[in-house]
């Protein structure tokens, strides 16, 4: 994975902070501005998930948001964020582990998860 620049960087908790506004457009808005760059967008989405680990009402979102785009990526450098995802305490976040899974092609071995 490439090192994140600063100014990526900064950009990027700028969209995920929308991801987490009360007002659907900033959600909708920030969520497209990085499932476009969704490739690009790989090691800041593992950063944030793996920021994202506590059981708060944001902290799920945040989860959900980052599996789903990270399966849209189509990128097994996430494998690791698909491992604790597939065992995260919420179905929702686990439902979205298991599409990533299958999206990248890993829905045959479900028992080696």
């Amino acid at each position: 994975m490439k090192t994140p620049s600063r100014r990526r960087y900064k950009w990027y908790q700028l969209q995920f902070k929308g991801m987490m506004s009360r007002d659907v457009d900033i959600v909708n808005s920030s969520y497209d501005a990085v499932l476009f760059r969704r490739r690009e967008a790989v090691p800041y989405l593992c950063t944030k998930f793996l920021n994202s680990l506590t059981q708060s009402t944001a902290d799920i979102m945040m989860r959900y948001f980052c599996v789903q785009l990270l399966c849209f990526s189509q990128t097994k450098e996430a494998m690791h964020i698909l491992l604790l995802a597939l065992n995260d305490l919420d179905p929702r976040v686990r439902r979205e582990a298991e599409y990533m899974k299958e999206e990248l092609g890993f829905g045959r071995y479900r028992s080696s998860f």
